[in-house]
């Protein structure tokens, strides 16, 4: 099945943003827990001292309440960063290496540091 490629003026391969990004094993995680690929878009990612930012390919998957976008540098074959929108009042905690989200007492999703960044 092909990915809906929700920029398709700026993405020319779906599948290959698709492929990199569930190299990341939050991602991988995610799908295989029953998250829904949604398709890919253009994400912004912030800079820091380390890393350039800047609008970059992303999957688009949603997982209990969030959405998160797993963007990839297709160039360098290699996943960049992570932007996860969380519903109201859920409450994000660093933990280690590890970010965990919860809501209402639960964990919605714990993500992996990301191989490659800090």
């Amino acid at each position: 099945s092909s990915i809906l490629n929700l920029a398709p003026g700026e993405i020319d391969n779906p599948e290959t943003v698709a492929a990199i990004a569930l190299r990341d094993s939050s991602a991988r995680r995610m799908v295989e827990s029953g998250g829904e690929i949604l398709g890919v878009r253009m994400a912004i990612k912030r800079g820091t001292q380390t890393f350039t930012g800047g609008i970059f390919p992303a999957l688009l998957i949603r997982y209990n309440g969030l959405e998160v976008d797993f963007m990839v540098d297709p160039v360098a074959q290699k996943s960049v960063g992570r932007t996860v929108q969380v519903p109201n009042g859920a409450m994000v905690d660093e933990q280690g290496n590890r970010t965990v989200i919860r809501s209402n007492g639960s964990v919605l999703f714990t993500f992996d540091n990301m191989e490659g960044t800090s």
